[in-house]
């Protein structure tokens, strides 16, 4: 997710973050059905999610992590990658990992120019990948988040 990253760090620095159409991203990595990579997904998703946004954003979308946080457990264990999952939440646990997440999201609230109103502005509730084409994605997981994030941005003023 560094590409996500990325992007959350230049905007809470106050840079206008633009979709050019013709640009063009290579990874490293190919998406595969294997799941190889789950772990780390998983980890720098709640790694950014706990960095970048303040803490009365974080409560008012705990409800809807809380949820994807549940999708996810039963997409982990599905897929066989339930030990990955569990992994995850135990890199959280870690007081060391809990001692550097600390000093990073110190550094990023620090440093940032704008509001998690600014940050959410452009973010949707909806997952679209054309490799995630699933029905349980198109009739549960996006309908979900989809209608709690047309709520949500309108609750976030600062």
């Amino acid at each position: 997710l560094e590409d996500a990253e990325l992007g959350w760090k230049l905007r809470l620095l106050g840079c206008d973050i633009q979709y050019v159409p013709a640009s063009r991203v290579f990874h490293q990595y190919q998406f595969n059905s294997n799941f190889t990579w789950y772990y780390y997904l998983e980890r720098n998703r709640l790694w950014l999610l706990a960095t970048y946004y303040r803490w009365p954003t974080l409560v008012l979308l705990a409800p809807a992590i809380l949820l994807m946080e549940l999708g996810q457990l039963a997409f982990a264990a599905r897929v066989g990658r339930l030990r990955d999952k569990l992994r995850c939440w135990g890199f959280f646990l870690s007081p060391a990992n809990l001692k550097r997440l600390r000093a990073h999201r110190s550094s990023v609230q620090n440093a940032r120019l704008c509001g998690d109103r600014d940050l959410v502005t452009r973010f949707t509730g909806r997952i679209e990948s054309p490799e995630l084409n699933n029905p349980l994605i198109r009739w549960v997981a996006n309908p979900l988040p989809s209608t709690y994030w047309q709520i949500a941005p309108r609750l976030i003023v600062w």
